[in-house]
């Protein structure tokens, strides 16, 4: 991999690390801190997925910048494969800790989606960043100006 890739994939996963804290923020009861019923519980269940009306939109101030980016990339037609979104959403939007303060690991989340190990877990979660990658354009340099989002969709 070259470093420019390497360089747009590391803002990628900067960008995921914004749609989390964006998404925890929009499922959470009180509109701060993470949710009363824990993500890690909603996913276990079957309430995190693509379509869910828990994902829409609900707080326009929140998505924004590279969030937004990264959820409109998701949600754009064609969607994003679900296992993809499902790694994605596991991987920054269920918090490390669980309602009893516990750490959720890599090892759990994966086995949680399925995987019998972190490896295809993080092969998936790879895929993922492709994918979003192939969706979002780099706008402007890091570290030019703050109050600039690092991304804009393609015109794909």
């Amino acid at each position: 991999m070259n470093s420019a890739t390497a360089a747009m994939l590391d803002g990628i996963k900067e960008a995921c690390f914004c749609w989390g804290r964006a998404m925890r923020w929009i499922l959470s009861s009180a509109g701060e801190g993470y949710p009363s019923i824990a993500s890690f519980e909603r996913a276990n269940c079957g309430d995190m997925d693509v379509k869910s009306r828990l994902l829409q939109q609900r707080f326009g101030e929140v998505m924004t910048k590279d969030a937004l980016a990264v959820s409109l990339a998701i949600r754009r037609e064609p969607m994003m494969p679900e296992e993809l979104h499902r790694v994605l959403f596991m991987h920054f939007v269920v918090p490390r800790l669980d309602a009893q303060r516990q750490e959720i690991t890599v090892a759990m989340k994966a086995k949680q989606l399925g995987y019998p190990r972190p490896k295809p877990y993080y092969m998936a979660l790879d895929n993922g960043y492709h994918f979003l990658l192939g969706r979002i354009e780099i706008d402007a340099p890091r570290g030019t100006n703050s109050e600039h989002s690092m991304f804009t969709m393609g015109a794909h």
